[in-house]
């Protein structure tokens, strides 16, 4: 069997899980960032002029672990490339393989219970260094192979196979956890989700918890990954050293099935999916022996109809009482809903939030939103917004600003909210109507302001101040003057997590973990510090309101957070004592050889300095192997600068519908606005067989060959509103071609062609419906297909719009939006000027719209393309993106226009797996209608309309396999018809990947 057949579905199935790791080219910085350079032995740290402190603090954070605690991984350590992100206002960090670099984006999360409250800049680098660690001692036996054979898209890929995701990020919230005393591992919200399922005795498999589900709550890979990588310490005689051996033995393949499974089996006892069993009992085991020492506070469901579904719900009253909510589902996108009589009314839909925390009184609705750069990808905004109640009239109060968490002021002039930008801390007070800031103050210890909120008085605030590793719930007296304000710490400061509160009269009301469960707890504000723990709840309880005398707060359960209300009296412990985090926590952790806190070893040592110019720097050669983009399959090679915003490649490539191979160089430069892209390349086409073969092989009746050079400007936009993902390209080009054909040549007497042109459906001349080719036959086809030499310039112009509406989980599709492309194409011939008649030019255009179905889930969606090819050879339709009606085979006109339209409802969640083979999550149905209209090639002087029409049904599984790859499986049943002809049916197979 030919070798290529055996590796390309390999190679293209490669580059479809290694294509998101590959830059674009577009780094989308903007353009007067001055950047500067860190270089250690362990990373290389560029980060934008201004924050020297913090990228100091991250290399010494970075540099300390890799000659300290690496031994628990492995001791390969490849240096590291890290950018710094500040423009952004996400929470977030990532190491990737291909090529491998780091981002840590600078922001610090507003909602501490899921991260704790040590500082964001220390969690970053205690976190993702150990990515970068992990991904480093990939590199035993059959990783160091693909690495050599593809790149480090080659080691990506393969070590996607062999390792499971959970480990990557169970094992790095570990590293958190042992270095630090205080990471996610001691965090009780982290488990929220296991810990409602397992008190539930909701236990469910192995292959779920790895893929996932539509319709149940289940735990990321996060605290999967947590609980199997502490019991694995816990079962192992290597304790905290084990994983070392796993990985290494895992990517030396041992045991080809499953090889992870098996290493972990070697080096535990347990294979993966017993190990899990392990976890998940001793933490059950565990939770349900604490819960016999609890008597839970009493309390009752506040809605009437309760959401069968997952959801979620944060309460906010108003100030007359009125009980607000913000709720998210999985079958619903955030929205704001005021419960009346236990009913949902719903108020306004709000996506994109910024911060969970919205603020409301009798009149406005206030939130904060990220609003991305419609021209730099890496910059986004936290801007404020209003509603006002009566007239639903939105408005946004502040542009360009990172301001989170905003609270409407008693007299409902003022709004205050947290400020973070770069190195910036502030609490800030704004006008109420016009968004203008009044007022900056410095907070408490120039910490991170959390959830700031007013007093009744309207010259206090109340906010968690995040500060050296710590938390406090702190009261500001503002001075409007210049003198120092005055601050009262509220409770006391420790890593204790402290979430959502409410201020009713003279106490206040909170959630905080220091229980070793997240519960509600109430002290004055006078500063004395007496805890009163008001609810014991199973799981956790958060965001308390005071409504009506009513203490309303969410509970989390194994179907969400709920709304429940109980006596604000009710006291659970009086003299609530609070030590440390780690004191509470319930599961033990064993540490390795190396692994002790290190916070306070880590010296700050002053780094040089250095400015960064980027573009060639940095530029390196990281993958060779597959490629697939735009429809084509191929191999290449690909570089990428540190930065992102200069990509070149080289690539052989086969386009999956036409069959033409093109060979390609090209680079793009990404650092401006306008992105720009220069390629030269050269194409050779399979033409397109009319004419069956009988009796002898006919390889094509001609070879077009293609050489060209380009180039492309092209600008990219994207932005949102507060439910729509809007974005625009426009592109233009101009490059050179010349372009060759071979002629036909006779094909022998044997031949016995076929009585019409299938491809175009129209019944040929005379000349063609002898059982033998006669002179006149081929003097007919080399009129319809002549040797042609030309070159000439080339023009080309695109333009795309989209506006998409959010969606749930469960949806199958937007509700609404809407995208249209639109692609021309002018071959200006070197005899040819402008001025002439256009005679060699090409459009393309495709749309979709979105529209929703009678059922929340369901929805309705159109596809149209409309082609039209002036050009003169016909083979140029047949490598364009156009979609033909279903059933019918890809087919070569001048001119055509399709529209698809379909109708698809789920049917089943069925949450089932076989063997860790293949993972069952959804089946749905669509239905559909399709239509096209031709106009075909002249032939004898004569030009042809042709209508084609389809309908039937698709019945598609969303599925996973071996539990790594996403995947659609469908089988499609229709009837079609051409014209006037008898209808027939047809039957399909297909698949399609999905990352």
């Amino acid at each position: 069997m030919n070798i290529i057949k055996i590796l390309l579905p390999i190679l293209i199935l490669f580059s479809l899980i290694a294509k998101g790791q590959v830059s674009n080219g577009s780094g989308g910085h903007p353009i007067n960032t001055k950047w500067k350079e860190i270089n250690t032995e362990a990373v290389d740290v560029i980060y934008p002029e201004g924050i020297d402190s913090v990228a100091n603090k991250i290399a010494n954070n970075i540099n300390y672990i890799y000659n300290n605690q690496y031994y628990s991984i492995g001791g390969v350590k490849r240096k590291l490339s890290l950018v710094l992100q500040t423009n952004q206002v996400q929470s977030n960090g990532y190491v990737s393989l291909a090529p491998y670099r780091s981002e840590f984006y600078l922001t610090p999360p507003q909602n501490l219970t899921m991260l704790g409250s040590m500082d964001w800049a220390t969690t970053l680098s205690v976190h993702e260094y150990r990515h970068a660690l992990q991904f480093s001692n990939l590199y035993h036996g059959f990783g160091k192979a693909a690495r050599i054979l593809m790149g480090d898209s080659g080691l990506n890929f393969f070590s996607g196979f062999i390792v499971p995701n959970w480990f990557f990020e169970g094992d790095a919230v570990m590293t958190e956890t042992v270095l630090t005393n205080q990471g996610r591992g001691y965090v009780p919200s982290f488990f929220n989700e296991q810990k409602a399922l397992l008190l539930n005795d909701k236990d469910y498999s192995y292959q779920k918890a790895r893929n996932g589900s539509y319709k149940d709550l289940l735990p990321s890979h996060y605290p999967l990954g947590y609980a199997m990588v502490r019991e694995a310490r816990e079962v192992s005689l290597y304790k905290g050293d084990v994983w070392e051996k796993v990985l290494k033995s895992s990517m030396n393949l041992h045991g080809i099935i499953y090889p992870f499974s098996q290493s972990t089996k070697k080096h535990t006892g347990y294979s993966t999916h017993k190990l899990y069993k392990k976890a998940y009992a001793d933490m059950k085991a565990t939770w349900k022996k604490d819960l016999e020492n609890k008597v839970i506070s009493p309390s009752s469901f506040i809605l009437k109809k309760e959401d069968r579904l997952v959801s979620m719900y944060n309460p906010m009253r108003s100030y007359d009482n009125r009980l607000f909510v913000l709720k998210k589902g999985y079958s619903t996108t955030p929205r704001i809903i005021e419960v009346v009589d236990g009913k949902e009314k719903k108020v306004y839909n709000v996506n994109n939030l910024s911060s969970d925390l919205f603020d409301i009184n009798n009149k406005q609705l206030v939130w904060s939103q990220t609003d991305t750069d419609p021209v730099y990808q890496f910059r986004s905004y936290s801007n404020i917004y209003s509603l006002d109640l009566k007239t639903k009239r939105k408005t946004k109060l502040t542009s360009k600003t990172k301001l989170f968490s905003p609270s409407i002021s008693p007299d409902g002039k003022s709004i205050v909210a947290s400020e973070f930008d770069n190195s910036l801390r502030a609490l800030v007070i704004l006008d109420a109507k016009t968004g203008k800031i009044v007022k900056r103050y410095t907070p408490y210890h120039n910490g991170v302001v959390v959830y700031p909120k007013w007093m009744k008085d309207g010259e206090s605030i109340v906010y968690i101040a995040s500060f050296d590793n710590k938390t406090a719930l702190v009261k500001q007296t503002l001075n409007p003057s210049n003198t120092k304000d005055e601050f009262t710490e509220i409770t006391p400061t420790n890593n204790h997590v402290i979430s959502n509160f409410c201020i009713d009269n003279n106490k206040i009301y909170f959630s905080a973990s220091y229980s070793g469960t997240d519960n509600i707890y109430s002290t004055g504000l006078s500063g004395n510090k007496k805890i009163t723990q008001i609810s014991n709840v199973k799981v956790g309880a958060y965001n308390p309101v005071i409504v009506n005398n009513k203490l309303i707060y969410g509970d989390y359960t194994f179907k969400g957070e709920k709304l429940k209300s109980m006596d604000p009296s009710y006291v659970a412990n009086a003299n609530t004592k609070v030590t440390s985090l780690k004191e509470v926590a319930l599961f033990e952790i064993s540490k390795g050889k190396q692994e002790k806190y290190i916070l306070s070893d880590i010296p700050n040592n002053q780094y040089d300095k250095s400015s960064y110019k980027g573009l060639f720097k940095g530029l390196k050669l990281h993958s060779w192997g597959s490629v697939n983009v735009n429809n084509k399959s191929g191999l290449g090679l690909k570089m990428d600068n540190i930065l992102g915003d200069l990509s070149m490649a080289a690539v052989y490539s086969k386009h999956n519908i036409s069959g033409t191979n093109q060979y390609l160089l090209n680079a793009v430069y990404g650092k401006y606005p306008v992105k720009i892209s220069a390629s030269a390349s050269r194409q050779i086409a399979e033409s397109p067989n009319f004419f069956p073969s009988q009796g002898k092989k006919i390889d094509s009746l001609f070879t077009p060959k293609v050489d060209r050079a380009r180039l492309t400007l092209s600008l990219p936009i994207q932005t949102n509103s507060t439910n729509y993902s809007i974005g625009a390209n426009m592109s233009t080009g101009i490059g050179t071609y010349k372009y060759d054909t071979r002629s036909f040549e006779g094909w022998g007497d044997t031949y016995k062609p076929s009585t019409k042109i299938i491809a175009a459906g129209n019944t040929l001349p005379s000349t063609f419906e002898n059982d033998k080719i006669t002179d006149e036959t081929i003097k007919e086809i080399n009129r319809l297909f002549p040797e042609t030499k030309k070159s000439g310039i080339e023009y080309r112009a695109s333009v795309s719009l989209s506006a998409i509406r959010n969606k749930a989980p469960m949806n199958l599709q937007p509700k609404f939006g809407a995208s249209v492309k639109v692609d021309y194409t002018l071959e200006v011939n070197e005899k040819e000027k402008l001025s002439s008649p256009i005679k060699e030019g090409q459009w393309n255009v495709s749309t979709r719209l979105y529209l929703p179905g009678l059922m929340a889930n369901d929805g309705i969606f159109i596809d149209g393309s409309y082609g039209k090819n002036d050009m003169d050879r016909l083979y140029q339709l047949k490598t364009t993106d156009f979609v033909d009606a279903r059933g019918i085979d890809n087919i070569v006109t001048d001119e055509r226009f399709s529209l698809r339209n379909n109708y698809q409802v789920p049917l089943w969640y069925p949450d089932f797996g076989i063997a860790n083979i293949i993972y069952f999550k959804r089946m749905r149905l669509n239905g559909f209608y399709d239509l096209q209209f031709t106009k075909d090639m002249k032939i004898a002087n004569k030009t042809s309309y042709n209508k084609y029409q389809s309908y039937g049904g698709e019945l598609v599984f969303d599925i996973s396999i071996i539990n790594v790859l996403p995947m659609q499986v469908g089988i499609r049943y229709g009837m079609n018809q051409y014209g006037n002809e008898k209808r027939t049916d047809f039957f399909r197979y297909s698949t399609s990947f999905h990352f």
